[in-house]
């Protein structure tokens, strides 16, 4: 048996998709943020990590 495609025919519909696909590929690094929330005190407070791949 031997699974061919048909011409037009598809699974998915026709077009571009909802969304773009995840890259793999961060060459420069990325930047993380990490966040903490006092409750008591009101007040966000955060950080940036940069981290270099590669």
């Amino acid at each position: 048996m031997k699974l061919m495609s048909r011409k037009g025919k598809r699974w998915r519909p026709a077009g571009n998709p909802v969304r773009l696909r995840a890259t793999y590929n961060r060459y420069f690094g990325v930047v993380r943020m990490i966040a903490a929330l006092d409750l008591a005190a009101g007040k966000l407070s955060g950080e940036e990590l940069y981290v270099v791949i590669g």
